[in-house]
């Protein structure tokens, strides 16, 4: 208290002068910003250290809050001042919400009363309601996603390439920051002290005025693209819609299917009895689907991810290349992401990795190695598919737990998937005659198409329909399927043979 009133002689006069010569003036302004306008002359008054802003973006209008760092820069600009305002919002790195410093510039203020509102920068309590509503409730949907999981996603990407159209997405922003730290803004951090905190564990919950700082966009793993993309936090959905109709309306041996879901079942209980005697090596389940095409293996594979409630997770030979060396480095990256995702890994056409080694072709076997390498630690399910299984090297056999048979299409089973695909159009609500289409089912799967065909024939219609303005009846699906018969005749005529006895006599399948 003593050294308080020290200084007490030599402020009073520097406090009298101050208000004698600017009372009036900061009266003014606080009148005007009670109305809530400002002009360019009161604008630096409006700024204030420590304080929540609101930032409009030029281009999409979006609002985010800010807390202003010290007091505003005048900057030059076209014969007039604009204001830089230091400030920081929260970044999000996986661990904890940290500072993470900004540059936002004010337009040049007009001399006339405008909407403290209306600005490109203005204090956040002067915005209306629904607006800091909405900035609360998109920090609290950032929050509730800060730990790793799946989540459905409906809405454009953030620099607006593409619109998803309830896709599913991995969102985990702590393995982004590994596996891509470079990109991080998370280590430009404000060192100021006031009385925000400097940072927030993911741990605990987040402060409500502290809810306004979050980012609105958040990163996420595109799980069909396989990349990632920053997406909009306000466009993900609130739960995944497993879809457990897909395995039952499988068209295969009702014997199958119930030792195909047995397996899963276990696989996915933590009863897990009889582990490997050597700790490290992998537990997990792996199947093999081999067949024809379109006999529905894919489909399989994605029936299963569904009736297990786990992501799936598929590669194509063409994902991983040849090099043995880029080979291995890919596939431990997506065991990896497996592994902590939980996935069912889906590796499609899996024939060059399955083939017999021979002693001519040096380069193939230590592709065939290398995949039998990773096999043998794999934890989780994963399954295989391949058109060729003939030419399959007799070390997988121990390695697979279950290897599946899909026979070609009998006409019963096309009848089945016609009748599927049937269902489904009318589900969606689609216009068509369904009546004269199941009419028509027995003369369709009379037709020798695998399923596959069936699905591009049926979509093909759909098109066909919808361009000529019409509703989707007999006349557009008669006029594709004969088109697709008059192509699978010209290429038997060609090759003199089908491809299934081609197969048969190349002892490939």
């Amino acid at each position: 208290m003593q050294q308080k009133s020290s200084y007490r002689p030599i402020l009073d006069p520097l406090i009298q002068f101050l208000d004698q010569s600017y009372a009036e003036e900061y009266r003014s302004a606080n009148e005007l910003f009670q109305r809530g306008l400002v002009t360019a002359y009161h604008s630096a008054k409006l700024y204030k250290p420590s304080e929540l802003l609101v930032v409009r973006d030029k281009y999409t209008q979006t609002l985010r809050a800010r807390v202003l760092g010290r007091v505003p820069d005048a900057v030059p600009f076209e014969n007039k001042s604009i204001w830089k305002l230091e400030c920081w919002s929260w970044s999000y790195n996986g661990r904890e919400a940290r500072r993470d410093s900004w540059a936002e510039y004010t337009d040049a203020f007009p001399t006339e009363e405008v909407p403290i509102n209306g600005l490109q920068v203005y204090p956040l309590k002067y915005a209306k309601p629904k607006d800091i509503e909405k900035l609360r409730e998109t920090g609290r949907r950032f929050w509730s996603m800060r730990h790793q999981g799946l989540r459905c996603y409906t809405g454009w990407d953030e620099k607006r390439d593409r619109h998803y159209s309830i896709d599913r997405f991995m969102v985990d922003v702590a393995t982004f920051n590994i596996m891509y730290s470079s990109r991080s803004r998370a280590d430009k951090v404000d060192d100021t002290y006031d009385k925000w905190p400097q940072r927030i564990e993911a741990s605990k919950e987040m402060p409500p005025d502290c809810e306004l700082l979050l980012p609105n966009v958040i990163e996420a793993f595109h799980l069909d693209s396989k990349k990632w993309k920053v997406l909009n936090v306000d466009g993900f959905l609130p739960q995944v819609d497993w879809n457990k109709n897909a395995f039952r309306q499988l068209v295969l041996d009702e014997k199958i299917k119930e030792m195909i879901h047995a397996l899963v079942d276990v696989q996915t209980s933590r009863d897990k009895a009889m582990d490997d005697i050597i700790k490290g090596k992998g537990n997990g389940l792996i199947i093999l689907l081999h067949g024809s095409p379109g006999t529905g293996k894919t489909l399989t594979a994605e029936s299963v991810a569904e009736i297990a409630e786990k992501p799936l997770y598929r590669v194509t030979c063409g994902d991983i290349g040849i090099n043995a060396q880029e080979v291995e480095k890919y596939l431990q990256t997506v065991m990896y992401l497996g592994k902590i995702w939980d996935c069912v890994l889906l590796l499609d056409e899996a024939d060059v990795f399955l083939e017999e080694r021979t002693m001519a072709d040096l380069e193939r076997n230590s592709l065939v190695s290398v995949f039998l390498r990773i096999l043998e630690y794999h934890e989780g399910i994963l399954i295989l598919t391949s058109n060729r299984v003939g030419t399959f090297d007799e070390a997988f056999k121990s390695r697979i737990q279950v290897a599946i048979h899909y026979d070609n299409l009998t006409k019963k089973s096309r009848k089945a998937i016609w009748r599927n695909f049937f269902d489904m159009l009318e589900e969606s609500g689609e216009d068509a005659n369904m009546p004269e289409l199941e009419r028509r089912l027995n003369e369709l799967a009379e037709e020798e198409m695998n399923g596959r065909q069936i699905r591009n024939a049926l979509l093909t219609a759909r098109q066909l329909a919808q361009h000529r303005h019409e509703r989707l009846d007999w006349e557009h699906l008669n006029q594709v399927m004969k088109t697709s018969a008059a192509f699978n005749k010209y290429l038997k005529t060609v090759k003199g043979h089908t491809d299934d006895i081609w197969a048969r006599e190349e002892r490939i399948r």
